[in-house]
C-alpha cells in the first residue's frame, strides 16, 4: 500500500462533498469499500492522506474521501472555508481499540459459528441478525488491515470450530447473501505509532460497533442454546473434540474474553507460547 502522508494543513479543514462524491472504508488501492454520496454531505479532515493516482483524504468519521471522480472528470469534494481542532491521539489510545475490536471479533464468531451450526432452530429475524452480525465481523476484520494502519498481524482460528465452519459458509451464501465466512481472524495486530491519531480515527467507530454486537451476538445465542437438547448437546461436544461443552457455552456468555481455545497462526517466523487466562488458554503463533 501507498504510504500514509501527513501535511498539517489539512488537519481539521472541513471539506464538503457533493451528491455522488467518493469515499471509503479504507484506501481503494489496498482494499476498502467504495460508496457515494447521496446528497450534499460534510466531512472533517484528520490530516492525514495516501497518494495513489487519485488523493485519498482520512476523516474524522474514519472514512476516506476521494478528491477526483472517475464519473464526473473533476473535484466532487472542495473546501468549505472552515477549520476546526484536530486532537492528536497516543499510540495506546488506538491500540487499545484495536485489542478491544479484536477480542469483541473473537467473541462474536465463535457465537455466530455455534448459532450457525443450529441455525434451523433461528427464526427468520434471528437468522437476518445473524448474517448482519457475521457480515460486520468480516468487515471490521477486513479494516485492521486494510487501512495501513497497522502492522506485525497474527491470525487465529478457534480450536475445536473447524467442524463447524462449513455450516456458516453454507448459511452466508444460501438465500441471503454472499459473505467470506472463514474462521480465521486477525487475533493481534500493532498500531503503527507514527500513525496513531489516524488509526483512533479510522477505528473508533468500528470499536463502539462491536461492543453493540457482543451484546446483540450474545442475545442472540443464548436465544439458541435455549432451545438445544440434550442429544443435540452431546452432537455438539462430538463434533467440536470435546471442547464446546454446555458450561463452557454459558461460561463464555458471561464474559467477552471467552474461555475458548484459539490456535493462531503467523505468517512469517512463528514462536509458539501458551497464555492462560480467566481459566481458559490460547495457543498462539505469534510473528515476529
Amino acid at each position: 500500500m501507498s504510504a500514509i502522508k501527513y501535511n498539517a494543513y489539512l488537519a481539521g479543514m472541513v471539506y464538503r462533498g457533493l451528491a455522488g462524491a467518493a469515499y471509503y472504508t479504507a484506501p481503494p488501492i489496498n482494499g476498502g469499500t467504495e460508496y457515494t454520496t447521496i446528497t450534499i454531505a460534510t466531512v472533517i479532515l484528520t490530516g492525514y492522506y495516501v497518494e495513489a493516482g487519485n488523493t485519498y483524504l482520512q476523516t474524522t468519521n474514519g472514512l476516506w474521501i476521494s478528491t477526483y471522480s472517475t464519473l464526473y472528470g473533476n473535484d466532487l469534494w472542495d473546501e468549505a472555508g472552515q477549520r476546526v481542532s484536530i486532537k492528536k491521539y497516543s499510540q495506546a489510545d488506538a491500540q487499545a481499540l484495536v485489542n478491544k475490536i479484536i477480542e469483541n471479533n473473537k467473541h462474536i464468531l465463535q457465537n455466530n459459528l455455534l448459532c450457525a451450526r443450529f441455525a434451523s432452530k433461528l427464526t427468520t429475524a434471528e437468522r437476518q441478525q445473524l448474517y448482519d452480525l457475521q457480515t460486520r465481523l468480516v468487515a471490521r476484520n477486513a479494516a485492521l488491515v486494510e487501512n495501513g494502519l497497522t502492522t506485525s498481524y497474527t491470525t487465529g482460528t478457534p480450536a475445536g470450530y473447524t467442524e463447524l465452519s462449513p455450516y456458516l459458509a453454507d448459511f452466508m451464501t444460501k438465500g441471503v447473501g454472499v459473505v467470506i465466512s472463514t474462521t480465521t481472524i486477525i487475533v493481534a495486530a500493532v498500531v503503527v505509532a507514527s500513525l496513531a491519531t489516524a488509526a483512533y480515527f479510522a477505528y473508533q467507530a468500528y470499536a463502539a460497533q462491536s461492543e453493540d454486537d457482543v451484546k446483540f451476538s450474545d442475545k442472540l445465542t443464548k436465544s439458541l442454546v435455549s432451545k438445544l437438547t440434550e442429544e443435540e448437546y452431546q452432537q455438539l461436544l462430538s463434533e467440536t473434540k470435546g471442547i464446546v461443552t454446555k458450561s463452557r457455552i454459558k461460561a463464555s456468555l458471561s464474559s467477552v474474553s471467552g474461555l475458548f481455545k484459539w490456535a493462531l497462526i503467523g505468517t512469517a517466523a512463528y514462536l509458539v507460547y501458551t497464555r492462560i487466562k480467566k481459566g481458559g488458554y490460547y495457543e498462539t503463533q505469534k510473528k515476529h
